[in-house]
C-alpha cells in the first residue's frame, strides 16, 4: 500500500495534480480545497495518499494531512458514497465545517455535492455522527445554535435564521462576525 508520496509537483488538471517523484510520475486526485493550495510547481511536497483498486483501474487519492485522509476513509465507509463523492464533500468545506454539518445533521450542506442526495446525505450523517472524535473542536456548532436563538428573538423565522446561517462563509469565525454576517444575510431580502 502506498501511505504517503513526496515528490515534486509537476501538474495540476481540474480534478488531480502530477507529483513526480523518482523519476516517475504519479497522478493523484484530490479535493478542489486542495486543489487550491497546491500552488508552486517544482516545489517539494508530500501528500498521505489512499490507492483505490477497482476491476478495471488504480486510482491514487491525495491529502494534504492524516486528518483529512482519515476522514475521507469514514466518508469512504457510507454506502453509495465512493472514493469520487469523499473526495468532492472534502472539497466543500474545512474539516472543522464539515464535521459541524454532520454533528448538527445538516443534510442540506452536505447535498451541495453533485451526486450526494438527500438520502445519502441522511446516511452520512447517521453513520458518521457517533464516529467523530473530537466534537469539541467544533466552534460553529454552539456559535450557530446561539445565533438561531437570537435571530429568532428578533423576529426572523426559524425558516428565515437557519437559511441565513448557511449562508455564513467559512472564513467568519466567532459568535460575533457569524451574527454580522447572518443579519447581513437577512438585510438583504
Amino acid at each position: 500500500m502506498i501511505s504517503t508520496i513526496e515528490g515534486q509537483l509537476k501538474e495540476k488538471n481540474g480534478k488531480s495534480v502530477i507529483l513526480e517523484t523518482g523519476g516517475i510520475g504519479y497522478e493523484i486526485f484530490v479535493s478542489s480545497r486542495t486543489l487550491k493550495e497546491l500552488n508552486e510547481f517544482n516545489h517539494s511536497i508530500k501528500l498521505w495518499t489512499f490507492l483505490s483498486i477497482r476491476e478495471d483501474r488504480m486510482e491514487l487519492y491525495g491529502f494534504l494531512n492524516k486528518e483529512e485522509l482519515d476522514f475521507f476513509h469514514l466518508l469512504d465507509s457510507v454506502a453509495g458514497v465512493g472514493p469520487k463523492g469523499a473526495l468532492a464533500i472534502l472539497g466543500l468545506s474545512d474539516l472543522t465545517r464539515l464535521k459541524a454539518a454532520v454533528f448538527q445533521e445538516d443534510s442540506k450542506f452536505l447535498t451541495k455535492v453533485a451526486g450526494i442526495g438527500k438520502k445519502t446525505a441522511e446516511r452520512i450523517i447517521l453513520e458518521l455522527k457517533n464516529k467523530i472524535k473530537d466534537i469539541e473542536n467544533l466552534p460553529a456548532l454552539e456559535s450557530d445554535h446561539e445565533i438561531l436563538d437570537a435571530l429568532v428573538e428578533l423576529g426572523y423565522s426559524a425558516r428565515e435564521a437557519k437559511a441565513a446561517i448557511e449562508k455564513i462563509p467559512d472564513e467568519a469565525q466567532g459568535l460575533e462576525p457569524r451574527l454580522k454576517s447572518a443579519l447581513k444575510s437577512l438585510s438583504k431580502k
